[in-house]
């Protein structure tokens, strides 16, 4: 999901406010979370998850062409730990998608009202 995808679906779920508010709401709040990111900060999101920043140190790599030596820089390195309730509902939305794609049963709902009775 892009920003735009993300603006224009809270677009349609808020009807009270623009969509060019939403979009100044929605830039608003990962301009913030990266700049804390930034300064070092972790930030929880409880039910969501946690972003924090983890450092890979330097080392030294081998250019794939030429095979000599390349000095790599330290760098940081964003990391997103899914919280439990997230990693819950996105294992019961994969589980039911898993159900309907195998066409496993799902209690009659969605069934063909013209297909014939099982066997």
């Amino acid at each position: 999901m892009t920003k735009t995808q993300l603006v224009n679906a809270l677009a349609r779920r808020l009807k009270d406010h623009s969509p060019e508010d939403l979009r100044i709401v929605v830039s608003g709040i990962l301009g913030a979370l990266v700049s804390r990111l930034a300064r070092g900060g972790r930030i929880e999101i409880r039910g969501f998850g946690t972003f924090e920043i983890s450092h890979r140190p330097a080392r030294v790599g081998r250019n794939p062409k030429t095979g000599a030596q390349v000095q790599i820089p330290a760098r940081p390195l964003p990391r997103f730990r899914a919280g439990k309730e997230f990693r819950e509902r996105l294992n019961r939305a994969a589980s039911a998608v898993a159900a309907k794609d195998s066409g496993a049963p799902s209690g009659g709902a969605g069934k063909d009202p013209g297909a014939p009775p099982p066997a």
